[in-house]
């Protein structure tokens, strides 16, 4: 076979090469540059689109806080208050139930229940800004802020609460634009307008629990007291717990040697140098006060166990014990307060507190269970039991169901004991395991002597009862809870609370 003349192979050169190189490079090259631009505009649609987003929710956060404002002027006012609302392209949905808010008191007739509801925008980058009952939040969870403080308002000066408890009335959804908002009714409580002597607590169940949370904390900042008594993360309801009120011992409880509601006197004896008077003045009664110290001196690790102190004498501090029954302590005061919580008897112990010289400060006892004497020889004494007295710096507190008994011969008390059952009425029907019960609070049947006051319900004084000597120095007396061991809540006199039903349409 032979070869075709006419198909004669044209070679590649290498200009044709680097055409198609310088080709194909600028074919990349203007990929690259196109990859690039679009990265550029996507960065660049993404800081526009955040940014579009930060402005309108600060926009969004101004008009909640105007919404509040003209919601507050609405509840007050019979007429229609109007503003131009901005919740973005989506809006706003109005929910009537998002939350309750829980008000108990010592003299309320009934707890205040009230279910509050929330205006709520939801951002696209799920950042959240609401108002419920008053206030303005951002965030959800723990990362709740207050963007403006609800109407809650703790007056330190006149010790007054007020709460207007402000509702939104229809579920539904408000679109940007005008809105009109209008008050549709007002529900007062005046069965709850004086809280002297008593605490009131406050319970708000919220999604932005949080934010009520810092809110409380905020604004009851500069006054004495533990306000938060149970915050949001300690339980699982999204619940904030604050309490507001304490009680006051005034000048003039301890008035007398023994005072109580009502005494019975049996038999002969000592008597005549008891002191004791009966009095119609209701004193406050402490259950609740020292049964939150026990409970929280349980679990407390800045609080040492009396039985873990090897020291002799006890030096100042705060210390909880399950009980004191026959055990012999000694607590040195020289350079500060001391405070024990028994949660338990104090019985057959001797109890001293030294250190008293050129100082006021004091030993304070507080027990949620019996104080007694069933053998002879044992002392709770604020000296060695001798004048001169110094009766003010062992004080005893216990609760309404404390039963004092002294059945021991020879055995003696100088301070002050307070454990009054919240009223003037003769309570019968104390009993205890370890003395002979009389049916009274106090009962008094041994010989040994009665130095300072004691103030209970009912008291019972048989024959051979110890001599009392009243300390004239507990006239004026107005004590006060050692502000080192244990804060109770802020005082607290007036509320004023009233729930008002807001209606808002667009």
């Amino acid at each position: 076979m032979g070869t075709s003349r006419g198909s004669v192979a044209t070679p590649v050169t290498r200009s044709s090469s680097r055409g198609q190189s310088t080709v194909l490079g600028i074919v990349l090259l203007i990929g690259i540059v196109a990859a690039g631009s679009i990265g550029i505009l996507l960065i660049a649609g993404d800081m526009i689109s955040n940014s579009q987003q930060q402005s309108e929710q600060e926009q969004v956060e101004q008009t909640f806080v105007e919404l509040s404002k003209t919601m507050s002027a609405a509840a007050t006012d019979d007429t229609a208050n109007k503003m131009r609302f901005n919740a973005g392209d989506h809006g706003a949905i109005v929910k009537t139930e998002a939350g309750h808010i829980n008000i108990t008191g010592d003299n309320f007739d009934e707890p205040i229940d009230v279910t509050v509801g929330a205006i709520e925008y939801q951002g696209e980058d799920g950042t959240a800004i609401a108002y419920q009952a008053g206030g303005v939040f951002r965030g959800t969870g723990n990362e709740t802020q207050i963007v403006s403080a609800p109407p809650l308002d703790y007056d330190v000066g006149t010790s007054t609460l007020t709460f207007p408890i402000i509702e939104v009335e229809n579920e539904g959804q408000i679109d940007s634009g005008d809105v009109s908002i209008s008050h549709s009714n007002t529900t007062t409580y005046q069965s709850a307008t004086y809280a002297e002597q008593s605490t009131i607590t406050v319970n708000i169940t919220s999604e932005y629990c949080v934010g009520w949370e810092n809110y409380f904390e905020q604004e009851t900042r500069n006054t004495e007291g533990q306000v938060i008594q149970e915050t949001c993360n300690e339980g699982t309801d999204n619940s904030v717990e604050a309490k507001l009120g304490r009680f006051d011992i005034s000048d003039g409880t301890f008035e007398d040697g023994i005072v109580t509601g009502e005494a019975n006197i049996e038999g002969g004896g000592q008597h005549a140098n008891l002191d004791l008077s009966e009095s119609d003045q209701i004193y406050p009664q402490l259950d609740s006060e020292i049964g939150t110290m026990v409970d929280d001196a349980k679990d407390d690790n800045e609080i040492t166990n009396l039985t873990n102190v090897s020291e002799e004498p006890v030096p100042e501090g705060k210390y909880f014990a399950k009980e004191v029954v026959g055990e012999e302590y000694t607590f040195d005061v020289s350079e500060g307060n001391t405070t024990l919580i028994v949660e338990g008897d104090i019985g057959d112990s001797s109890l001293a507190v030294e250190g008293t010289d050129n100082n006021t400060n004091s030993l304070q006892i507080f027990s949620e269970g019996d104080l007694y004497y069933n053998s002879g020889h044992n002392s709770i004494c604020a000296t060695d039991c001798s004048e001169p007295i110094n009766s003010q710096a062992l004080q005893i507190y216990g609760t309404s169901e404390m039963h004092v008994g002294m059945d021991g011969g020879n055995s003696d008390f100088e301070g002050v004991i307070y454990a009054p059952a919240g009223g003037n009425e003769f309570k019968e029907g104390y009993e205890s395991d370890e003395i002979d019960s009389c049916g009274s609070q106090l009962c008094l049947q041994a010989a040994g002597d009665l130095h300072g006051s004691v103030v209970v319900s009912s008291a019972t004084v048989k024959s051979a009862a110890p001599e009392g000597m009243y300390d004239p120095e507990l006239e004026n007396f107005s004590p006060t809870i050692n502000p080192d061991s244990y804060v109770f809540p802020p005082h607290l006199t007036y509320l004023n609370i009233a729930e008002y039903k807001v209606d808002i349409e667009d």
